[in-house]
């Protein structure tokens, strides 16, 4: 548990970001196992938690500076697998 009045950083965003950050080997490996399709859904799912971490920590209020840590880590990790995956 968290203090009272000091953020927890085991919040929904920050699990959907690190989720990211977790499937990063994963994708690679599709991509140089030329699994494609299967590469394709995993990254569309990956962009939709892009969307919703940054949507759901902005609208309850679950900002946190791991948060934005991990969100920017997770989001160059995407640009690293979408490159690999063209």
């Amino acid at each position: 548990m968290s203090e009272p009045g000091k953020p927890s950083v085991i919040t929904i965003p920050n699990a959907l970001s690190f989720y990211r950050l977790l499937s990063f080997p994963f994708l690679l490996f599709l991509v140089f196992t030329h699994r494609e399709h299967w590469f394709s859904i995993l990254f569309c799912i990956n962009l939709v938690t892009d969307i919703l971490d940054g949507l759901i920590a902005r609208l309850f209020r679950m900002t946190t500076a791991l948060g934005a840590k991990l969100d920017s880590l997770a989001d160059a990790g995407m640009y690293i697998l979408a490159f690999f995956g063209i």
